[in-house]
């Protein structure tokens, strides 16, 4: 019994960190025993979705294949900066969609993108939209898998 609590429990922890979105009623009700499979892109769950999504990189660019050159990656930016989040993908399911939400210091929503996953594929990227007139302070960027919240990454615009 207790398993079965604790189990929603840590995943509503683990997901805390990114905005709330519409509760989703398998994580509300504590005497569900069985997880959605997770074959169907439209049916993963966020265990899942953290599975195949990893290694999210804040930088100025990226290389021809999507990801960010090793030594590159920075979590400080100036106004006007082209912006990239880039991520590794790994074993992501037929039609799996990852969403980047961009946020502003006060949380507010500047812009998102998405796309849908094309099989093999081994990396992906996001740019920030138009970020001359962000002021200085601290950003966010949110990643969706299937709208699932996976991460979230925290950078600075500075003066």
């Amino acid at each position: 019994m207790n398993r079965r609590i604790f189990a929603p429990v840590a995943l509503l922890v683990a997901l805390s960190a990114c905005r709330s979105e519409p509760p989703q009623p398998w994580l509300t009700d504590p005497t569900e025993t069985e997880t959605t499979a997770t074959t169907a892109a439209d049916t993963t769950s966020p265990v899942a979705a953290e599975r195949w999504l990893d290694d999210f990189t804040l930088a100025r660019g990226v290389n021809a294949e999507g990801r960010v050159p090793l030594g590159e990656g920075t979590g400080d930016f100036r106004a006007g900066d082209e912006i990239y989040l880039a991520m590794e993908v790994r074993n992501a399911p037929a039609g799996a969609t990852v969403r980047v939400a961009w946020l502003g210091t006060d949380g507010s929503a500047l812009g998102e993108d998405s796309r849908q996953l094309t099989p093999g594929e081994l990396y992906t990227h996001f740019q920030a939209p138009g970020t001359a007139s962000w002021t200085p302070g601290t950003y966010k960027a949110e990643v969706y898998a299937n709208g699932e919240c996976v991460a979230e990454e925290e950078f600075e615009i500075e003066k």
